[in-house]
């Protein structure tokens, strides 16, 4: 996967002044310090991105709270409009239902619900002999049934669970805030270990290798050896040896950067697409496109 990014404007950019910042977003709870953004830059001039700003621990201070923090970066730099975070943009489809009754899973009229029944009764790869899919559309999104049969994923927690339900909220509140900016950017949805389960094979390393990179003994040296990689294939310029700390420092300031870098391939066609509206509405979650992902289960 080579990275030839466009500077073509996307829909509510701004005319004047193209903007080739991308921003990654990494949000906490409210009442932590470990909210990070790392913004990746990218012109004709350059072969690769390279990394332009790192914000992390944005937390409170006194009375200005972590969205005012984050909104001010927001506003002060000329970011492309799409900003990408790893937080859950949506719930499960009984979490987002607003009918008075439930009829139940079998009878439920909601299209989500009638793709992951089909989905629960289905394999999308028939030579695998394996139970029908669990269920249940209370805790689970119709992004995730749709990928269980992914034996790149094999192991991996699904991309939402009950304990992400505050950072739902939080996102959701912070999708209003920006809503009153003069720019009306649009978040997108990732996965962090998603997209390291799909970069794995590319770079050649056994999938454990990617997903080791929040060890508390090892993970350091597997994010720089993850990033060393993209530096490689010049998805992103070889930094600063004080940029490169601090982006591999930690956990949430690396899950930033994985955020701005699938920004990068969004601008540039390389990931992958909701297949309907359906799957837009329940929370599509974006990774770097190649061969094995091109067709999505319905």
């Amino acid at each position: 996967m080579t990275l030839f990014l466009s500077n073509k404007l996307g829909s509510g950019d701004s005319p004047e002044a193209p903007a080739n910042l991308f921003l990654g977003l990494h949000l906490s709870g409210s009442n932590s310090q470990r909210t990070a953004a790392v913004i990746l830059k990218h012109d004709k001039t350059q072969k690769a991105p390279e990394i332009e700003g790192v914000y992390e621990k944005i937390g409170s201070i006194g009375s200005i709270f972590s969205d005012e923090r984050l909104l001010t970066i927001i506003v002060n730099k000329n970011l492309r409009r799409v900003i990408f975070t790893d937080v859950p943009l949506s719930l499960p489809p009984c979490g987002l239902c607003e009918r008075p009754v439930c009829p139940g899973v079998v009878e439920c009229h909601d299209l989500a619900v009638a793709y992951m029944l089909r989905l629960s009764q289905t394999s999308r790869n028939p030579q695998k002999r394996r139970k029908k899919r669990p269920l249940n559309p209370q805790s689970q999104r119709l992004w995730d049934m749709a990928h269980l049969d992914d034996d790149r994923f094999t192991g991996l927690d699904p991309s939402y669970n009950s304990g992400k339900s505050s950072l739902y909220i939080r996102i959701k509140a912070f999708k209003k805030r920006i809503l009153a900016l003069s720019k009306q950017h649009e978040l997108l949805e990732t996965s962090v270990p998603h997209v390291l389960a799909v970069l794995a094979a590319d770079f050649g390393f056994p999938k454990e290798s990617c997903l080791r990179y929040r060890s508390f003994d090892r993970g350091l040296s597997h994010r720089e050896k993850i990033f060393s990689e993209f530096v490689k294939r010049s998805w992103v310029k070889s930094s600063s040896d004080d940029l490169k700390e601090r982006v591999v420092s930690s956990v949430d300031v690396f899950h930033a950067f994985i955020c701005s870098f699938l920004n990068t391939f969004y601008h540039n066609k390389m990931v992958t697409q909701p297949p309907d509206e359906v799957y837009t509405s329940q929370g599509w979650i974006y990774l770097p496109q190649d061969d094995s992902n091109q067709d999505h289960p319905k």
